[in-house]
């Protein structure tokens, strides 16, 4: 890892308190030598107040700021970033959400073990998810964090761990089998909350967001299958979890439900070749009604939109 250098991506759009959260463990929790570059799409002048502020503390070798006037969306903005991290000449880029929580050497465990595999092209960490087991293995991540969702950043955190961070979290990552899932065919998939992803892999598709889908969404699958389409695995690393309050800069209701129906057609229409073949299998209709089939459950949650 010496001389590998990382540029942490942070979309930022209001959001404050996770938003802060999510800088100040990049700051505490990363161990080796990174830039930081945040892209703000018009957030209220409190946000932008406090990125002004902003300085490099701890391993950060510089902070990079680029202030949109307006939202145009998560798409946008991480092809900003993008442009700017070939500017930083950069070995990797690390896309974060502006509402997750890590804890130490996330970032170079990740490192570590791409560093293994040539071939890996991106790499994400645990989850919120169902399928994700909880320090109680029998119940599943998405079910605890639908109990405590709501309050404050940190002691959400601090529940979600039955208030034992520093044991409970071991006990997660023991409970999820730790290792390396490797994955490399289509419809297989990635969390898309916290990423590292390859820059030389990257320049070979030319884009951090497909720039054909709309303001947010699907862009994070469609990026997985673009690194599989090209020839490179993309992995979960279980020994990372990084924590997700999910979707805190989102708006609720029909405007998010239009675009991601939007994105979803989108997302159908560029890779329809692919999805037919998949549909050909004839297993397909048992792995898409197998609720335990991870691999199918982008296609469970997009077929709806595709009829």
């Amino acid at each position: 890892m010496n001389n590998v250098k990382v540029n942490i991506v942070v979309i930022s759009y209001n959001a404050f308190e996770y938003l802060k959260t999510t800088i100040e463990q990049i700051f505490n929790t990363t161990k080796i030598c990174y830039y930081l570059t945040i892209i703000d799409n018009g957030s209220d002048k409190d946000v932008r107040n406090y990125l002004s502020d902003l300085r490099e503390r701890g391993t950060c070798m510089g902070i990079i700021l680029c202030f949109n006037n307006t939202n145009i969306g998560a798409i946008e903005a991480l092809n900003q970033a993008y442009s700017l991290s070939l500017k930083l000449n950069v070995d990797y880029i690390c896309k974060c959400d502006n509402d997750i929580y890590m804890w130490d050497f996330w970032l170079t465990t990740l490192i570590d073990s791409m560093e293994l595999d040539g071939d890996i092209g991106m790499m994400g960490a645990l989850r919120v998810s169902k399928y994700t087991k909880s320090i109680d293995p029998a119940v599943d991540t998405r079910f605890v964090q639908s109990k405590i969702q709501g309050l404050p950043p940190k002691l959400e955190i601090s529940r979600f761990f039955n208030d034992n961070i520093s044991k409970n979290l071991n006990i997660l990552l023991e409970n999820n089998g730790g290792g390396i899932k490797v994955l490399t065919k289509i419809p297989s998939s990635i969390p898309g909350h916290c990423v590292l992803i390859k820059i030389k892999a990257l320049k070979e598709i030319g884009f951090l967001a497909d720039p054909r889908y709309h303001k947010y969404g699907t862009d994070d699958i469609d990026l997985c299958w673009e690194f599989l389409k090209h020839n490179y695995k993309i992995a979960v690393n279980n020994n990372v979890f990084v924590y997700h309050f999910r979707h805190k800069s989102l708006p609720e209701g029909s405007e998010r439900q239009n675009i991601l129906r939007t994105n979803n057609l989108i997302f159908y229409n560029k890779w329809i070749k692919e999805i037919t073949a998949l549909r050909k299998d004839i297993n397909f209709s048992t792995y898409l009604n197998d609720k335990n089939n991870e691999d199918y459950d982008v296609i469970r949650y997009m077929i709806k939109n595709w009829r």
